[in-house]
């Protein structure tokens, strides 16, 4: 079929019939299949050759060679009509491959002629829309129409285009030309090759301590030969905290997301892309509620991929490729090392998250601690990996089953269970000895707080329960007294969402805890003053306005006054059943979101919630905007919002006479789920 315009009898060509003698047709190759003999009886069919223009398009053609004279099609479209012995077909892709060169030829260019005018411009300016026109066709460029304005912005300038064979790409080094790179452009950013070297060195200084995954003596240019999203990754993780350009990580956000979901819809990708969710889901990007957080979901995607990959069988990656590929020890080294960040990512978000756990710790990575392992690992890797498979074990020994209610034979097994995961947490610490650094000793008081959780899920009855209460605080103190340590280098603010996750939820057992009749067993007024610190923490680990760091800190600090400052509950004044939790299906952050429900619970006690976005929900979230206007800072501890606000019961739940401040707590997590439970049911 003729897709230049031909029309009418050239769209359907018959074979053509030529009455003329042979001769008139035949080149030097028709000659030599007569043979030479000059007999008329021995001829061959004639082999004839189409012209070039023809054979591009896959077209009968009509050219006659002797003498030459255009094909009919050629002369029709003004095409110039040539036979040439060594013509090859140039495939649509490789086309494809050639525009992409030059738009990033037109772009160097244009981003050369910007500097050389105007010395005095900044790094961030908008993208030239003369360098947008050159998009190739959405039928040559393999993209959906809707992805390909924004698929032709992410491309990265680089002397070559990577893309253009996945799977033999991941396994080839960088040339010495990708060490070299110019101005790179993303969405509506622009940024100068010196800011970009700029945000990988802030990385390796600050980020990479957390999770040592890349290898700081590569270039940024070589890692944007490897794979734009895992350099757009590390430019969006240094730009969080960028002083040179406060405003740089906000206006990252919207285009690396749309990067991200195109590059995972590009089937098949390479294991670097895997090394860039896997920085992506430590280091995401914040949201105002947990129903607009998307990491979960793309830490399924990561497993999904390294599989597929074939990172679980690092030496057999043969199986998961369609050609033969030959790996170095380096780059078998490296997957090892994916394979293992993979599963230590996996692990903390299921625990921040409190999900159960899609991590696969397959023989492999079990082996890796042994001495005899043919795979190593770098000591900081192979220790985190250790505690998260630690971590795993305590979620599926005491979370993943948990009943809603302890019976005795139960609560027996759990007690247990506790007391072995807690000999094996010991076992493994005095293996570690001094060995730990700062963050790995950060990561296993987290584990340690993680198993101590369970005391949450006891019946006021049990044996164990006073015991495990006072294991809990102890271990929340430490936690938090080594997190608060990290004031230099490494730098709290620079850890990932995880370690938030986990400092948030061990501002919430102290919360209940001191303001229970547990708190006459221990010291308030250090209680109090780690909360504190805690809360003042979790406002510096925040990294834009209004994301749940700042929110959480919030919400603790009016959670905290009306619950009564830290006043203890007398044992023998009342019945104390704030320990005891209905929610127990969010794992070991059950009394983070057993918290929430219990305000709303008393909140919304005699009416019927309106629903969200209707007209009673906006006229009360009216209300409370003008009788409580928003918080700057963190109410004073002797501040009272609540009449007798040492009365509250319930760890310091409010009750529905509440004053409207305390309306804002709904900020927390903006309707994460509709708690089917009834007041009435809580033990």
């Amino acid at each position: 079929m003729d897709y230049n315009g031909d029309h009418g009898s050239d769209h359907k060509r018959k074979r053509s019939t030529f009455t003329s003698n042979s001769s008139e047709n035949e080149g030097p190759e028709v000659e030599s299949r007569h043979g030479g003999d000059g007999q008329d009886g021995e001829h061959r069919p004639v082999k004839r050759r189409a012209c070039n223009e023809c054979r591009q398009q896959k077209l009968r053609c009509d050219v006659v060679q002797q003498p030459f004279t255009a094909c009919s099609r050629c002369r029709r479209l003004q095409l110039e009509c040539r036979i040439e012995p060594n013509f090859r077909r140039v495939a649509k892709r490789t086309e494809n491959a050639e525009m992409q060169r030059e738009i990033v030829e037109l772009r160097r260019l244009h981003a050369n002629s910007l500097r050389q005018g105007s010395p005095q411009q900044g790094n961030f300016s908008p993208i030239p829309k003369q360098a947008e026109q050159y998009s190739p066709p959405l039928h040559m460029s393999g993209i959906e129409p809707h992805r390909a304005s924004s698929e032709a912005r992410l491309r990265p300038i680089t002397p070559a285009v990577q893309d253009i064979e996945p799977a033999t790409n991941a396994f080839m080094p960088p040339t010495a030309d990708e060490e070299t790179f110019d101005t790179q452009f993303i969405g509506n950013v622009t940024l100068s090759g010196d800011r970009i070297a700029h945000l990988f060195h802030l990385y390796f200084i600050h980020y990479h301590p957390f999770l040592p995954l890349l290898r700081p003596d590569q270039t940024p240019g070589q890692y944007f030969a490897l794979s734009p999203l895992l350099a757009w990754t590390v430019i969006l993780i240094s730009a969080r905290r960028f002083p040179p350009d406060p405003s740089l990580f906000e206006s990252l956000c919207s285009p690396f997301m749309s990067l991200l979901w195109s590059t995972l819809a590009e089937v098949p990708q390479s294991y670097h892309v895997v090394q860039a969710l896997c920085l992506f889901c430590t280091w995401s990007i914040p949201t105002s509620n947990s129903l607009n957080d998307p990491v979960f979901m793309i830490t399924g995607l990561m497993m999904q991929t390294a599989m597929q990959q074939g990172l679980h069988q690092p030496r057999n990656a043969q199986d998961f490729m369609r050609q033969r590929v030959v790996l170095g020890d380096d780059v078998i080294e490296d997957r090892v090392k994916t394979w293992a960040a993979c599963n230590i990512v996996a692990q903390s978000v299921s625990t921040g998250n409190g999900q159960p756990p899609i991590v696969r710790y397959n023989r492999m990575l079990q082996t890796l601690s042994s001495t005899e392992s043919e795979y190593k690992l770098p000591d900081e890797i192979r220790i985190r990996l250790q505690i998260e498979n630690f971590c795993n074990n305590v979620t599926k020994g005491l979370y993943i089953n948990a009943p809603n209610k302890y019976e005795p034979k139960d609560a027996a097994e759990k007690a247990t269970m506790v007391s072995v995961l807690g000999r094996e947490f010991q076992a493994m610490e005095m293996e570690f000895g001094g060995r730990l650094s700062l963050i790995n000793t950060l990561h296993l008081r987290a584990a340690e707080i993680h198993l101590r959780y369970s005391a949450f899920f006891d019946a006021e009855s049990a044996t164990t329960y006073q015991k495990g209460l006072i294991s809990l605080y102890y271990a929340t103190s430490n936690f938090l007294t080594c997190a608060l340590a990290l004031k230099g280098s490494p730098n709290l603010i620079y850890s990932g969402a995880y370690i938030l996750q986990m400092v948030v939820s061990a501002a919430f057992a102290l919360l209940k805890l001191l303001n229970s009749s547990f708190g006459t067993h221990v010291d308030l007024e250090h209680g109090k003053q780690l909360f504190n610190q805690t809360l003042d923490a979790i406002k510096r680990m925040s990294v834009k306005s209004n994301d749940r760091a700042m929110r959480l800190a919030e919400v603790l600090t009016r959670l905290w006054t009306a619950a009564g400052k830290g006043e203890a509950i007398s044992p023998g004044r009342e019945t104390d059943s704030s320990l005891q939790m209905q929610v127990r299906c969010r794992m070991s952050m059950s009394h983070v979101y057993d918290s929430v429900w219990r305000w709303r619970e008393f909140r919304d006690r005699g009416r019927k919630p309106p629903k969200r976005g209707g007209p009673e929900s906006t006229a009360a979230e009216t209300l409370s905007t003008q009788q409580q206007p928003p918080m700057i800072g963190p109410l004073p501890m002797n501040a009272s919002i609540l009449p007798d606000a040492q009365d509250i019961p319930l760890g310091g739940f409010a009750t529905p006479t509440m004053d409207n401040g305390l309306m804002e707590i709904d900020w927390m997590l903006d309707g994460l789920v509709d708690f089917p439970y009834e007041w009435d049911t809580v033990p």
